[in-house]
């Protein structure tokens, strides 16, 4: 966990807010409602949060695109099994309409910008607040099933972009439902 994510726990604490701070670590882990109870009663006692059993996107998209080129099958399937799976996927928002995906002209093709967990959104937008419409801390999380279905009905956006820069993976629209109908039947 990111060493803001944790401090807004702990503040959230401080003052009371015990169900604000369930909502920062949700938001930043894309927990379950009980394991976000969990970790925070355990930051609140002082202990670290229990480890987290979900997968490594860094190393998955490492092993996925070596040195930045396209790797072995079963590591890019790896990495999109991961990605389909998360309960939750968080998008980047325009400080101006938080309630819609950040869009991104790239070499003339509109990106959507999602990413893993909130702590990587939220970095992303902290970092980046020129496309986002200035500096902000709002993060879109949407059910990974719903965020698909969102993102297919999206006119104009070629693809999504995932954990842009940290690193980071892609694929047009179209291509997951095919990637989903690959890897699940």
């Amino acid at each position: 966990m990111d060493p803001a994510t944790l401090a807004a726990i702990r503040d959230a604490l401080a003052r009371g807010k015990k169900i604000e701070a369930i909502r920062v670590y949700r938001e930043a882990i894309g927990s379950s409602l009980a394991e976000a109870r969990d970790a925070v009663e355990a930051i609140g006692r002082g202990e670290a949060p229990p480890a987290r059993s979900g997968p490594d996107f860094d190393a998955l998209c490492g092993r996925a695109y070596p040195n930045g080129a396209t790797g072995p099958r079963a590591a890019m399937d790896a990495l999109w099994k991961a990605t389909l799976q998360l309960e939750t996927w968080h998008f980047a928002v325009p400080k101006q309409n938080p309630t819609t995906p950040l869009l991104v002209a790239i070499e003339g093709k509109t990106w959507a910008f999602a990413f893993t967990d909130g702590g990587r959104a939220r970095r992303f937008v902290t970092e980046n607040p020129e496309p986002c419409g200035g500096a902000h801390d709002f993060v879109l999380a949407i059910p990974s099933g719903g965020a698909r279905e969102m993102l297919s009905g999206m006119r104009g956006v070629f693809g999504v972009h995932f954990n842009y820069g940290q690193p980071g993976w892609f694929a047009p629209i179209p291509n997951l439902d095919r990637i989903h109908a690959h890897l699940f039947g």
